[in-house]
């Protein structure tokens, strides 16, 4: 989703989280109508514009803390955070703190902390507006490579519009909280669906 700030992006992020509530419409997995089904139930990984992870804990904890709250098996579990960290290149640093991480580095962890639940949606709200110009550069590379080799659906909320041009397979354009385009770039993506009750705001992505 590309647009200005404040034009509701993240708000419609949140939504689809299930962080804010919906006053009308109504927003679909697959084929299923998820406006009820509460945030913790809708197995959605989320990356957030601070990364949003635990300074205390060493990037292998972090990545397996969602594993744990699901009471997912030690052997599974170490079996997914050791595959999530060596697709994003941080196996080496298992055991650090995120004290002694590069920007880059952190936003690599909380990328692997939002996939190794194995979400049914990715949603990243602008994932690099903390990083220097020539990390986020980089960066776009490196999540691009991650979400097609991980294959799951992904919304990504950007107001950089060639950071979406390099990222993307499909961006809909917002604007005081109505989409008002939408581009292909590549290819179809399937998964998501997102409705609503208000004039010119039908979109599927």
């Amino acid at each position: 989703m590309l647009g200005p700030s404040g034009c509701g992006k993240t708000t419609l992020l949140r939504m689809i989280a299930g962080f804010n509530t919906i006053d009308g419409g109504y927003i679909k997995f697959d084929n299923e109508i998820i406006n009820e089904i509460p945030a913790y139930k809708r197995n959605i990984g989320m990356v957030f514009q601070n990364y949003a992870i635990f300074p205390h804990l060493t990037v292998k904890e972090n990545v397996e803390y969602g594993l744990k709250l699901r009471k997912i098996s030690k052997t599974e579990s170490e079996k997914r955070v050791e595959e999530i960290l060596k697709t994003v290149k941080m196996y080496d640093y298992k055991d650090r703190l995120p004290d002694k991480l590069s920007g880059g580095q952190q936003q690599r962890v909380a990328l692997a902390r939002a996939i190794v639940i194995r979400p049914n949606v990715l949603l990243m709200d602008e994932p690099l507006s903390n990083l220097d110009a020539k990390l986020r550069i980089e960066m776009r590379s490196v999540i691009r490579d991650i979400q097609k080799h991980i294959g799951i659906t992904t919304v990504y909320v950007t107001h950089d519009q060639e950071e979406a041009l390099a990222i993307s397979d499909r961006i809909a354009v917002m604007k005081e909280g109505l989409f008002n385009r939408l581009v292909h770039l590549v290819k179809y993506i399937k998964g998501l669906q997102i409705h609503s009750l208000q004039p010119l705001l039908v979109v599927q992505i």
